[in-house]
This record gives structure tokens, sequence and C-alpha cells, in this order.
């Protein structure tokens, strides 16, 4: 795990911290590293570093990083190899079907492929603004008096929820609100 780390710090060209933030954040990167499911818990100190590299050695960790490149060229040309004898080879294959199943831990078995789209949607989400946090919590609290008021036979309290609402409306209608329509806004919610 640790020597997986150090070579997306070597990769990725990141200082020690950076890396175990990097890790924490990307679970791609926690993938790589070994670990079976998603975490926002740092791995491990970034201290431990320090330790690693100084019993590995730089002339060791350099040479670890030329064998895993020069195995990446022997996958890249093997690959290469693979698609000129197809293209040479004109003779359609058959479709495996043994490939599209497989079977789950659950013992459950699987036909086809899964295809994942990992594009960002946007969502109809508002951002909270002082003012809009305090025009939902007057509503709720404006709902929750007249429940009360109508299961206890009571008279509903004087409010000054119209005037709040125009004040509210009136400040959300501008690109730019003025600070002092904002504080007056909030005097209607606060008082």
């Amino acid at each position: 795990m640790i020597i997986r780390a150090l070579i997306i710090k070597h990769k990725m060209n990141l200082s020690d911290e950076e890396t175990i933030y990097g890790i924490q954040e990307n679970l791609y990167m926690q993938y790589f590293i070994g670990l079976s499911e998603f975490t926002d818990k740092p791995i491990f100190d970034p201290s431990l570093f320090l330790t690693i590299r100084k019993c590995l050695g730089t002339n060791n960790f350099n040479q670890m990083s030329v064998a895993l490149l020069f195995s990446q060229l022997e996958k890249a040309k093997s690959v290469a190899e693979s698609k000129d004898s197809d293209k040479n080879n004109n003779l359609p294959t058959p479709i495996q079907q043994e490939d599209d199943k497989f079977t789950d831990t659950e013992g459950r078995e699987h036909k086809g492929a899964l295809k994942i789209d990992a594009t960002c949607a946007d969502a109809e989400v508002r951002y909270p603004t002082d003012i809009d946090l305090l025009h939902d919590g007057s509503k709720v609290l404006n709902r929750l008096m007249q429940k009360l008021c109508k299961s206890f036979s009571l008279e509903h309290p004087n409010s000054h929820c119209n005037k709040a609402r125009k004040s509210y409306l009136e400040v959300i209608k501008q690109k730019k609100a003025k600070s002092s329509l904002t504080k007056r806004n909030w005097s209607y919610y606060l008082t």
C-alpha cells in the first residue's frame, strides 16, 4: 500500500501531505493502493513516507520506477502486436458468450455488460443564503403556529409575515442586493 502511494506521489509530483489528501479524496487512487471501499479518512500519516524513503533508498526507488516503466512498455508492445495480428487475420471472430457472464460473491449469475456514465448532471439546487434560510425558517414556524393555534382553538397571533415576504421578494429580485436592504430584511425575520 505504501509503495503504491509512493508511486502516486512520484507520478503526480506531490508533497507527502498532498499525496495523503489526494488519496483521501480520490476513489480511483484508493482502489490503486488496494483499498476495497472508499474512505474519507487518511490512510496513514504523511511522516511514514520519510521513513519508507529512508528504508528503500533513492537508488532502489529509482530502479523500481524504471522496472515499472519497462513492464508498461512491454504490455503496450504486446497489445500493439495483437492488434496488428488481428488486422492481418481478416476472418471475423465469433462473439464470446462466456465473457459476458459472471457470478458475483452471492452466487448470482449475471449476463451482459454494465455501462456507466460518469458525467455530471446539473441539479436544481439553490444556493442557501442567509435570507433564504431565514425565509424558509419563518414559513415553517408560521405553519407550526397555525397548527398549534388550530389544535388548541386559539386565535393566531399577529405576525409580520406579509411584510417579511414583500421584503424578501424585493431582495431576491435584484441582481446584487444592497447591504442596507439585506439588513432590513433580516430585521423583519429576526423580530
